[in-house]
């Protein structure tokens, strides 16, 4: 994760892309019913969704409260339906057909929010904060998803 160190001077928009690009392919590892690692594969995606969520309460959800607090409310419920089905998927065997298909579900969830936030809330974050604001809001997103509870 090179974009994502405190050094660099991505912005939180940036940061957070590269992070859904990340996301991404490990769902679709956790996806993939070949992978012999898919346990491994969901407990590596589960740790880092609750890092970058962790990051994304800290550090973005502040700040569209103050520009748009629908929005902001919209992403959270979005968030929550998917950390209930993550519950659930965390009760199950990796390789049922049961964790399949809520699975199927979830991927899809978890695509579609990353989507939202990157067609609306980013350009809404972009109109309201300076560069230099969402510089230090990208340091402040690797740094509380670093400090993020394991």
């Amino acid at each position: 994760m090179s974009i994502n160190t405190p050094s660099d001077t991505a912005n939180v928009i940036e940061v957070i892309q590269h992070e859904h690009q990340e996301i991404e392919a490990l769902l679709a590892r956790v996806a993939d019913p070949d992978n012999s690692t898919r346990s491994a594969a969901f407990e590596e995606l589960a740790l880092h969704l609750a890092k970058h969520e962790a990051a994304e309460q800290a550090v973005v959800r502040p700040e569209m409260a103050k520009i748009d607090n629908t929005e902001g409310e919209i992403r959270e419920a979005e968030e929550a339906k998917a950390d209930a089905m993550l519950e659930q998927l965390r009760s199950m065997d990796a390789d049922s057909a049961e964790f399949n298909t809520l699975f199927d579900k979830f991927r899809s969830a978890v695509l579609s929010h990353a989507q939202h936030e990157e067609a609306e809330e980013h350009p809404k974050l972009e109109a309201n904060l300076n560069a230099g604001r969402l510089e230090d809001m990208g340091n402040k997103f690797v740094q509380a998803e670093a400090d993020a509870k394991q």
